[in-house]
């Protein structure tokens, strides 16, 4: 069985105001041995990672066609000298949100899941029974959340960004 047998596209319910992109979410069945490690509080895990990530995409989509839509205004309000300086000061800040969207996937990608990764492949490989291998992939998971800024912190306050 493939992994896209294994893979469903969930909607989830949706509440007033909510687009396509709130309700999405994927769901992968798990099958013995796998779910001996991956267990389903694992899988809620991988679903708050998911979320983030796809917020995180939708909000470099929904910035991009705002830059659409200014090179649009720009050029329909060339003449307007006043708003043409609103429509600067829009630029820059959409610039700056851009810019820090980017920065976030950028980090998300390579500061903590890639290193994430590596470090689990490398437990894993240094395992030496099933216990093992399974602490390896909580840690795994734990770095995750944590170094993502989804998790609830030592002094026990939420300070994720979804909460």
């Amino acid at each position: 069985e493939g992994i896209l047998e294994r893979l469903d596209v969930c909607i989830m319910e949706a509440s007033p105001g909510d687009s396509g992109w709130d309700v999405f979410t994927l769901n992968y069945h798990l099958t013995p041995p796998l779910n001996s490690v991956v267990t389903s509080s694992s899988m809620e895990k991988y679903l708050e990672i998911f979320t983030f990530l796809w917020k995180l995409k939708r909000v470099e989509y929904s910035l991009a066609e705002t830059w659409k839509q200014h090179m649009i205004a720009e050029h329909s309000v060339r003449r307007l000298k006043t708003l043409r300086a609103i429509l600067q000061k829009a630029h820059l800040v959409r610039n700056e949100m851009i810019h820090f969207a980017s920065n976030l996937h950028n980090y998300m990608m390579f500061e903590v899941l890639e290193t994430s990764w590596e470090q689990l492949v490398s437990n894993i490989e240094g395992a030496d029974d099933l216990d093992e291998i399974v602490k390896a992939h909580s840690d795994y998971l734990e770095s995750i959340t944590q170094k993502s800024l989804l998790g609830v912190h030592k002094n026990g306050a939420s300070q994720g960004l979804l909460k």
